[in-house]
């Protein structure tokens, strides 16, 4: 059995772990911006560094101007520059747009006692791509099956997967985009 360092109990080997959904700690300290939250970040990646075995990735999806960028940086400055990387992929490459779609991620994934935080990630794929005409209804489809798949996978080799989607209205969306013209 292998121990979760966000709990007191032992998880079986091929049993998740984490719920790549839910979160361990009240709502209220779950937002990733949080004061709260990042202490807990910051604690934790000390316990996962003394264990050198629990890796981290922290998935950041968000409409443009949401602050995305900004919680970002905030967590990375309070966290342990030696274990921490930023993944913010770029547009696909003609030779990756042939591999299978998850593969350019898997490259960026943790190693054991490291926080890695995406940038944006394979949800591109149902939202950007889909409604910008980037990829077909046939490969959005086959996304959507993969996707949880792929996600799983992780959770059962060790990775701890938070999702975070940041959402503003449109009144404050167009008030931080004029904000950037000045």
């Amino acid at each position: 059995t292998t121990r979760n360092p966000l709990s007191n109990s032992e998880s079986p080997p091929n049993t998740p772990r984490m719920s790549s959904m839910a979160c361990m700690v009240p709502s209220a300290q779950c937002f990733p911006g949080s004061n709260t939250s990042v202490k807990m970040m910051s604690d934790l990646q000390e316990k996962l560094y003394a264990q050198d075995k629990w890796a981290v990735l922290l998935i950041f999806q968000a409409m443009d101007a949401a602050g995305k960028d900004g919680v970002i940086k905030h967590i990375v400055e309070h966290l342990s520059p030696r274990e921490t990387r930023v993944v913010a992929l770029p547009a696909p490459t003609s030779e990756q747009k042939t591999t299978w779609f998850f593969q350019r991620f898997v490259a960026h994934l943790p190693a054991a006692a490291e926080f890695v935080l995406f940038n944006r990630s394979w949800y591109n794929r149902a939202g950007v791509e889909r409604v910008m005409g980037f990829c077909t209804p046939q490969e959005e489809a086959l996304f959507l099956r993969q996707c949880p798949i792929f996600e799983q996978m992780l959770i059962d080799d060790g990775i701890l997967l938070r999702k975070y989607w940041f959402s503003v209205s449109e009144d404050e969306q167009l008030k931080r985009f004029k904000s950037r013209l000045n």
